[in-house]
């Protein structure tokens, strides 16, 4: 019986894949491109996991920003 797949939703990507790959998942990673100027060195968290094949998993990973919500700029000043 295969394994059941991890919840690593919100993870950060680093923390996702040791998890996956310790359940003996096969992960395939994609990353979404920022539309701002974002440091891509920075962090990426898990925003989509699905599955692919039995023990083949696909991640969608986004940048993390480093505003914190509240200071300035135009999305961030909510």
């Amino acid at each position: 019986m295969p394994n059941k797949i991890p919840d690593v939703l919100g993870l950060y990507a680093n923390e996702a894949l040791d998890i996956l790959k310790g359940d003996n998942f096969r992960v395939r990673c994609v990353e979404t491109l920022p539309v701002k100027n974002i440091d891509p060195s920075k962090n990426k968290r898990v925003v989509r996991l699905r599955q692919l094949a039995p023990g083949l998993v696909e991640l969608v990973l986004v940048h993390e920003s480093s505003k914190k919500l509240g200071e300035g700029g135009e999305y961030c000043g909510i």
